[in-house]
């Protein structure tokens, strides 16, 4: 805030436009958005030919949940000659806001053609339809957002943004789903995790005050193992912004990775409770519960991420898994069949789906997924595991002891993994 602001505000002054828009941008960068509304209001008071103020409003009028006035700004840029491609990724977000997610992509398409560049709208565009059950269509615009050059802050946390994503692969960028798995700290594509962690830093050291930056770059250092670093940056995040969920989330996954369930399940609850829509805190909930042997509450809590988003597979899979640690073998069946229907190559649902037949003693059911499980790709250790399990089910233990030794070659030396692995290839003998 420069001094001119600074002793306007302390003699009751009004501030000039200037100024007002640098109030604005800061209360943004925190999350307070009728707050920057309010200043962007002054700023537009002040010069109200200032196209790119409008444009401004528009953003911080959609992020406070106020979509028909911010439609109003966002066309007032528009005449005052805001580039059309940066209109386009606004009226992209403002579709999307109002759920309307096929004029959102159609919307994003359009900013595409008219700039090929454009790595907001491929993050946009990639994201909704992942979230839309177009898995493989998401994948290549992400794909294509990561690897666009330059050196610009929304280029660069829209990069940033697309190989986050992209680092929960494992690789398996056109069978696997881009949301955390079952064993989500298994097969982390770190390549894809280290570029996205070059541009979070980059972003950051461009606007210091970046909330959500902080946040992003707190679950990719989680994901690197950088742990300390990551906790850092959850209470950095969390000072700047106490009032968004994204910060509480990222704590909530530093803490499930490093075992600690009962703060991850505290993390996620606030989290929840500044988002009621919030779909993946309540799926991290839902782990933590199960975790922590509260099966009743993990079901609920993956339930409610299933009503929230209707195309996450993982999800399901997640579900299934509590239903049947709750002896519901039939209920986790329907589960992983709904999976398999949003992701038929889910290697995962596949071969836990052979399980729960098993359990329902449906014999040749199970053999008959297990070996579709045992005839997929495998890139990840989580993913040669669960094909191990597979070839064990349909008795191919040569093919399944090859496999485990294949996810050993994943995990270092001594590790929770390793040693896991280790004990199962003992027990067959290998």
């Amino acid at each position: 805030m420069t001094a001119a602001v600074l002793m306007a505000l302390a003699l009751g002054m009004q501030a000039p436009a200037q100024d007002h828009r640098s109030i604005a941008r800061k209360k943004a960068l925190h999350a307070e958005y009728s707050e920057a509304v309010a200043e962007f209001s002054k700023a537009i008071a002040e010069s109200p030919q200032d196209a790119a103020l409008y444009l401004e409003r528009a953003r911080a009028r959609r992020l406070a949940g106020d979509s028909d006035r911010a439609q109003q700004d966002l066309q007032r840029a528009a005449d005052l000659g805001v580039p059309a491609v940066d209109v386009l990724v606004e009226q992209g977000w403002l579709w999307d806001a109002k759920e309307e997610t096929s004029k959102a992509i159609d919307t994003f398409s359009s900013a595409i053609l008219l700039d090929a560049q454009c790595g907001a709208a491929y993050y946009g565009r990639g994201l909704l339809k992942r979230t839309s059950g177009r898995r493989q269509e998401g994948n290549r615009d992400l794909l294509k957002a990561a690897a666009l050059e330059g050196n610009s802050w929304t280029l660069c946390f829209h990069r940033a943004l697309s190989n986050a994503m992209l680092s929960q692969l494992g690789g398996g960028i056109d069978q696997l789903d881009l949301k955390p798995g079952p064993n989500r700290s298994l097969g982390d594509d770190s390549s894809f995790a280290k570029r996205a962690l070059e541009d979070f830093d980059r972003v950051i050291r461009m606007e210091p005050e970046h909330a959500t930056a902080y946040a992003h770059r707190a679950e990719i250092r989680t994901t690197l193992g950088r742990y300390q670093e990551a906790k850092e940056d959850c209470a950095r995040a969390i000072q700047l912004s106490p009032r968004i969920p994204k910060p509480h989330f990222s704590q909530g996954r530093l803490h499930e990775l490093t075992g600690d369930f009962k703060e991850a399940q505290q993390s996620y609850s606030k989290a929840v409770e500044l988002d009621p829509t919030y779909a993946a805190a309540f799926y991290g909930r839902g782990l933590a519960r199960g975790k922590l042997g509260d099966t009743k509450g993990s079901i609920e809590d993956y339930s409610k991420a299933i009503e929230l988003d209707a195309y996450w597979p993982d999800a399901h899979i997640n579900r299934a898994l509590a239903r049947e640690a709750a002896d519901d073998a039939r209920g986790a069946v329907d589960d992983y069949t709904k999976a398999l229907e949003l992701n038929p190559e889910s290697i995962t649902a596949w071969c836990y789906r052979g399980g729960a037949k098993d359990k329902l003693g449906d014999r040749n059911g199970a053999r008959l997924d297990y070996a579709k499980a045992a005839l997929m790709d495998a890139q990840s250790a989580f993913h040669y595991e669960v094909r191990a399990i597979a070839k064990e089910g349909i008795s191919d233990t040569k093919g399944a002891v090859a496999d485990y030794k294949k996810a050993l070659e994943f995990y270092p030396l001594g590790s929770t993994g390793y040693e896991r692995i280790r004990k199962t290839l003992q027990t067959l003998g290998k």
